[in-house]
């Protein structure tokens, strides 16, 4: 009998990914800690790039065969291409957004991606959406709404949002939902230390090109706490990405969507003890468990509907074999239907 897939002996898959939320949460609370020190958020982003590329870089040359590797990646350069651009979009706006926002609402607003890219797909791709999905999406909505809390609807309910920081948040979150669809492609094809070399490249050549582009002036930090805190970052950045997508391995995509709601608690604990002065608002709260239930229901529903197409597209052939050949077979499918994809796994 085949079993429940495991990961490299790393622990549980499920464990790996409730500790990838935390791990990018922390991330979030090193650049709070380092922002008013002078250290900006393209700076962060540069330095985080840099350490995901050589840890990247070194995991793949651990592997055997790293040389065929690199070789397959080269076709596919065209979709790498796209995958740094899109994830840097992705990272861009998580980053400006902390300028603006606490860590919590960031969060909580970053987390829409899958919603986002439910949505992207159904007006570009023609994809079917079920029931289930549209009140996931309208969901999300809501809480987005809640977080924002516009003058409009709630008047001068607490400490005003940033607008700019809502959109930039929004605008992660849509760059986020794009690389899920490259994310689907290049994974048929290429390991998964290619894909994160290729997102960190993108941190490493754009961020630079960007600050000048916005006209920001350049920090080089020198104060040995803000460069131990930025470095500490990007290695939580670096461990979150590969424990997620270790995690993923071995975790259907329903409970990963439930588990990955760790980076929003974390983040508004981290609230309140790295940044005490951004008060925990109940609208921010209430939008943020909105957003939450609304993106594991979208999860639910794609997993219901992938479990099904495999069991159909399965049934014919199961029927035409012998009984013992049919077993295996279905052996194979329920083992196929605990390691769906998450569009969690897409980080930015």
């Amino acid at each position: 009998m085949g079993g429940r897939p495991h990961c490299c002996g790393l622990g549980h898959p499920s464990l790996l990914v409730f500790g990838s939320g935390i791990l990018f949460s922390l991330q979030g609370a090193s650049f709070k800690f380092v922002e008013p020190r002078g250290v900006g958020a393209l700076e962060a982003i540069w330095v985080r790039g840099l350490i995901q590329l050589l840890g990247s870089t070194l995991v793949l040359l651990l592997r055997p065969h790293a040389r065929e590797t690199l070789a397959a990646a080269y076709p596919l350069k065209m979709w790498l291409l796209l995958r740094a651009v899109a994830g840097y979009g992705g990272i861009f706006g998580s980053f400006m957004a902390l300028e603006r926002l606490s860590l919590g609402d960031a969060a909580a607003l970053l987390f829409v991606a899958p919603c986002i890219s439910t949505l992207l797909a159904w007006l570009f791709l023609r994809e079917r959406m079920s029931g289930q999905e549209l009140l996931g999406v309208l969901g999300a909505a809501c809480g987005i709404v809640l977080i924002a809390r516009p003058p409009a609807l709630f008047g001068d309910v607490g400490v005003p949002i940033s607008v700019a920081g809502v959109n930039l948040a929004l605008f992660g979150a849509t760059c986020a939902g794009l690389v899920v669809v490259l994310v689907r492609k290049l994974a048929q094809q290429l390991e998964w230390p290619v894909v994160l070399i290729a997102q960190a490249i993108g941190q490493v050549v754009l961020s630079y090109p960007a600050s000048v582009a916005l006209g920001r002036s350049w920090t080089i930090p020198t104060d040995a706490n803000v460069v131990l805190a930025m470095v500490g970052g990007g290695l939580c950045a670096l461990g979150g990405q590969i424990a997620l997508t270790i995690g993923l391995k071995g975790t259907r995509v329903g409970p990963a969507s439930a588990l990955r709601t760790s980076n929003m608690l974390m983040s508004f604990i981290l609230q309140v003890i790295v940044t005490p002065s951004e008060a925990l608002h109940w609208l921010s709260v209430c939008g943020a468990l909105i957003v939450a239930g609304s993106c594991v229901l979208v999860a639910i529903a794609k997993m219901h509907r992938s479990s099904t197409k495999a069991l159909a597209s399965s049934d014919g052939a199961i029927k035409s074999l012998e009984p013992e050949q049919a077993s295996s077979k279905l052996e194979g499918v329920s083992l196929q239907l605990m390691t769906l994809p998450s569009e969690h796994g897409a980080t930015a």
